[in-house]
């Protein structure tokens, strides 16, 4: 597999830092600067363990194409903090927050759900279809990860919230590193940790969880989105290895959803080759 793990960390000139408010809590996002003046908006929910800066690369391109553009920290995540109380890290809390965040600006949205991310957007799309333009499943599947990929998952949804984020993120560098020591440069290692360390222990728990039980979730959407006429894309990386393609392919024949596989791109193809993944997304945006 290529090397492609490259991350881009600094703001670009038409991108922001927000908060949102919600109400009971706040999310941290990046938003454009077109987002207030665009008639349609694109909500970008990231994966477990991830954060709004996976999709920063792509945020520019979008603006660029004519939409407002909002990347968030689910709850407990990086930057949006959230109680330790147990049952605030559900699936349907995290769908709570993405229809909250769409009712608030009143925009169509386009909904991109990234791995985790993806099983937040289908529940939301499913729950509330009127808020939505289009769905986009980016490296994500129709229900839990398979059981023999879960090996990882297993061990955070076990050791949190009692283990100590530092001793468990020491785990997680020792055992990249061991395999692949140059898979980032210094500024994403230390900004891994970084985010790592400002997650909130239940809520790597709670959204394990998520990975590892929930059900498959395609039939019931595939009818919402036949009934309502909306648009799917199921979009993942030629190297993605959460999911198996296979899976993918046929989440997408139920869903009749669109179909791309980004080129040299691995679990993440809007941090890896985010030219491609963006130019993917508005041509599936803008040709209905």
């Amino acid at each position: 597999m290529p090397e492609v793990h490259q991350m881009l960390l600094e703001l670009p000139s038409d991108v922001e830092k927000i908060e949102i408010d919600l109400a009971t809590h706040r999310l941290a996002a990046l938003n454009t600067v077109s987002t207030s003046n665009a008639e349609e908006l694109v909500v970008c929910v990231p994966g477990f363990t991830g954060s709004k800066e996976d999709y920063l690369a792509i945020l520019p391109p979008l603006s660029t194409a004519g939409y407002g553009v909002i990347s968030f920290d689910q709850r407990g995540q990086y930057e949006s903090k959230y109680s330790l109380d147990p049952g605030g890290f559900t699936l349907e809390n995290l769908v709570n927050d993405v229809l909250s965040i769409a009712e608030k600006f009143k925009k169509p949205v386009h909904l991109i759900g990234h791995s985790m991310g993806g099983l937040v957007a289908q529940k939301s799309v499913f729950s509330n279809p009127e808020f939505f333009k289009s769905v986009t499943l980016l490296c994500s599947g129709p229900s839990a990860i398979p059981k023999d990929r879960q090996r990882n998952i297993s061990a955070i949804r076990k050791g949190f919230p009692q283990t100590p984020l530092e001793v468990a993120w020491q785990i997680i560098e020792t055992e990249e590193k061991k395999s692949n020591p140059d898979k980032f440069t210094p500024e994403v290692w230390e900004f891994r940790k970084k985010r790592w360390m400002q997650n909130n222990p239940q809520a790597l728990h709670e959204t394990a969880a998520i990975l590892q039980d929930t059900p498959d979730l395609t039939q019931n959407l595939a009818q919402v989105l036949a009934k309502k006429n909306l648009p799917a894309l199921v979009l993942t990386g030629e190297y993605d290895d959460i999911w198996p393609i296979p899976m993918q392919q046929e989440m997408a024949k139920t869903l009749n959803a669109d179909y791309v596989i980004v080129a040299l791109a691995g679990h993440s193809p809007a941090r890896e080759r985010p030219s491609e993944t963006a130019a993917a997304l508005i041509n599936f945006f803008t040709k209905r």
